[in-house]
């Protein structure tokens, strides 16, 4: 079978726009809207979300252009070094890959309560990070997905099938095949980190979620979650146990390649 791939620049240009907004302290807000949602960021977290680098606290705003805040983008506030704390709003749902990655002086997060996904990354190299607890309603703590700049039609696929037919789809689902395959863990490297609660509910814990994280001495995670990526306690040197729920179905390969148990 061959594959040919087409691709529309115009309209690549198009979604990769945002839009801004300057709130009462002077920093610039870039968002973009999707189907009635706002996105904090730029599509494809070229950039970081706010203009001038925010330093101290931090409080999202719950709503950008008319619109309710649901998405944290894809290296939202990447490498924001004087960030220390940060208030995430009740409507956030999903926060994106590496939103808060290289923060190195963050030591505070108030996590949206309907929070239910964090991919993976987001809090990777946050090294003053030291104790952390994840909302009631999580579901996924790391997705190895691609940014929202792939889940957009801009690239088509014209597949031959074996009997000389043409297909066409959304190369989304190839993208998403190939995209992340290697990468950073949710809190990947947060050498300090001490103390996580897990909730209940939480289904999945995702690639390299713990790696590096020399100074967890223990983890206890919940009978709901059902699968625990590769290598996700790896390099955990205190981590001397794990105590595995009954209920797990898939096991990394790697995980805990490190740690005892």
């Amino acid at each position: 079978m061959k594959i040919y791939v087409s691709i529309s620049v115009m309209f690549l240009a198009v979604s990769l726009s945002a839009d801004t907004w300057t709130d009462s302290n002077g920093l610039e807000w870039a968002y973009s809207i999707t189907n009635g949602e706002a996105v904090v960021g730029v599509l494809g977290g070229t950039k970081t979300a706010v203009s001038p680098l925010v330093s101290g606290e931090l409080i999202v705003p719950a709503e950008l252009g008319g619109c309710p805040v649901t998405r944290i983008g894809e290296g939202a506030f990447r490498d924001c070094n004087e960030l220390v704390s940060v208030m995430i709003p009740t409507s956030v749902v999903e926060m994106e890959s590496l939103a808060f990655a290289g923060c190195t002086s963050l030591t505070n997060i108030v996590f949206s309560e309907n929070l239910t996904t964090i991919y993976n990354g987001a809090f990777a190299r946050c090294v003053s990070l030291t104790s952390i607890v994840l909302p009631p309603h999580l579901k996924s703590l790391g997705e190895w997905v691609p940014s929202r700049t792939w889940s957009d039609p801009v690239v088509s696929l014209i597949l031959l099938t074996e009997d000389g037919g043409i297909t066409y789809q959304p190369a989304t689902t190839v993208m998403r095949t190939i995209s992340h395959l290697d990468g950073e863990g949710v809190f990947d490297g947060c050498r300090s980190l001490k103390s996580i609660s897990l909730p209940v509910g939480l289904l999945k814990i995702g690639p390299r979620a713990f790696r590096k994280c020399v100074q967890l001495p223990g983890l206890r995670i919940p009978s709901s979650v059902r699968a625990i990526g590769a290598g996700a306690f790896s390099d955990c040197v205190r981590l001397l146990s794990i105590d595995l729920p009954v209920g797990l179905e898939i096991l990394g390969y790697t995980v805990g390649e490190h740690s005892p148990g």
